[in-house]
């Protein structure tokens, strides 16, 4: 009797002492993913997030099932307004390795494609021209009438500007900020259509079939905006009345950017929104586009207006206004 007792209670010891491990391993497998899970704090504005905490956030809006989830989301983390809308004080310092200051803005949730799959959460755009360059120098410096199609000088696959947003001056940027930043897929108009009048294909409309082979996709981690990720094409604005079928050949290049949407932007009116100052200046000034038009690239103007054609040739200097995606 005495040994079955013995028995039983080393079994019952046995079994206790497989379960406390059992428990323990469930309790480290769980703690494990939870932290690789981990939500991030929240906090009351974008500029007291840490790069990584915003990376994070990124992370869950690009998960998020469906846009009433995306946009309950971004609201829990004070990433828009109270009404829900970006306006463009949903803003992070960000200090360059020279000392300069300056910041970044929210302008959209899950916009950009991530090169190899996926979504990108949070786009921003900088608030300030971070620079005074040419699109292109020898081969670009082009009269803006010049009718030579832009994939004779690159477009913006080729420019030097973006050589240079993803060389010098992306190592100018805080290592934080580098170790998050995504490469995303940017699409851009590579010839005029002046140029392409045997290859662009128009309907008794005026739209063009055809036209997705006239456009590049670069992977970038800092890019330039193009004409319609900020302004509306086909809601009566001049660029849609004076040339259709260019206006849809421009829309392959994206969709408008939630800042823009929610503050009504238009191509040909003026707005606060799309003004930028030279960093340190603060002198309104024009700047770049990466959409192919009229002999040159797009520009938006110091009222905050754009234009797709008669702008300023690729070879003179104006404000470089980079976007950048988490």
């Amino acid at each position: 009797m005495k040994m079955k007792g013995s028995l039983r209670i080393i079994i019952a010891l046995a079994l206790a002492l497989c379960l406390a491990l059992g428990a323990s391993c469930a309790s480290g497998g769980a703690g494990a993913s939870g932290a690789s899970q981990a939500a991030a704090p929240v906090r009351q504005s974008v500029a007291e997030y840490s790069w990584a905490e915003l990376s994070t956030i990124a992370d869950e809006v690009a998960q998020a099932p469906d846009d009433p989830t995306r946009r309950e989301t971004v609201k829990r983390y004070h990433l828009v307004n109270d009404e829900g809308r970006l306006d463009g004080t949903q803003a992070k310092p960000v200090q360059l390795a020279d000392g300069t200051q300056t910041s970044a803005v929210v302008v959209g949730f899950a916009r950009d494609d991530v090169t190899g799959g996926g979504a990108a959460g949070i786009t921003f755009m900088f608030a300030d021209a971070v620079a005074w360059l040419p699109m292109n120098n020898d081969g670009g410096a082009k009269d803006a009438a010049d009718t030579v199609p832009l994939n004779v000088y690159g477009g913006w696959n080729g420019c030097e500007v973006r050589a240079w947003l993803n060389g010098p001056f992306a190592a100018q940027l805080p290592t934080s900020l580098q170790a998050v930043m995504q490469s995303v897929d940017k699409t851009s108009v590579a010839v005029t259509p002046t140029d392409a009048g045997d290859t662009l294909i128009y309907d008794d409309g005026g739209f063009v079939s055809g036209a997705r082979t006239l456009v590049e996709t670069c992977s970038d981690r800092l890019w330039l905006p193009a004409f319609s990720e900020l302004f509306p094409m086909r809601t009566g604005d001049y660029l849609m009345n004076d040339s259709p079928e260019w206006a849809q050949l421009m829309e392959l290049e994206g969709i408008r950017y939630q800042l823009f949407v929610d503050q009504l932007v238009k191509a040909d009116s003026e707005n606060g929104i799309c003004q930028r100052s030279l960093v340190g200046s603060g002198e309104p000034c024009r700047w770049w586009l990466r959409t192919a038009g009229g002999g040159s690239f797009s520009e938006v103007l110091e009222s905050g207006k754009a234009r797709y054609d008669g702008a300023s040739p690729t070879g003179s200097a104006q404000g470089i206004v980079p976007c950048f995606a988490l």
